[in-house]
């Protein structure tokens, strides 16, 4: 679980590099609001880890400051928070799907990529 909090940190905190990624995908006008849409879903959802990270973090220091630790209340906290940020995932994930049907084949295959590298292990 400590693994699982520390994945959490790292992931709100090495934020995947949306900047380069319109110009990479020469995002055309008629695709901006879409594309914007799926970017502010994602940023949001990584917001949502940094956040449950923050929550894990604090109740596992409450757990081990404790001197009889209830480990079960760790990984049921774990689970609240894993649920608190999947559906911020799976908007994140709805969002890309609407882009990539508006992307030519070489768009999609770039956002695709994209999603795997940074986000992969996060959608749904």
């Amino acid at each position: 679980m400590l693994l699982l909090a520390l994945s959490f940190g790292a992931a709100a905190q090495a934020f995947p590099e949306l900047d380069g990624l319109e110009a990479k995908l020469h995002i055309r006008p008629d695709q901006k609001k879409q594309y914007d849409l799926a970017i502010g879903a994602t940023k949001r959802a990584l917001l949502g880890v940094g956040l449950a990270a923050v929550q894990v973090k604090d109740a596992l220091a409450k757990e081990l400051a404790k001197d009889y630790p209830d480990f079960e209340a760790l990984v049921r906290k774990q689970n609240e928070v894993l649920d608190q940020t999947r559906p911020l995932f799976e908007e994140a994930a709805r969002e890309w799907n609407k882009l990539i049907k508006l992307l030519d084949d070489r768009q999609a295959k770039i956002a695709q990529a994209w999603l795997h590298d940074n986000l992969g292990r996060f959608l749904p």
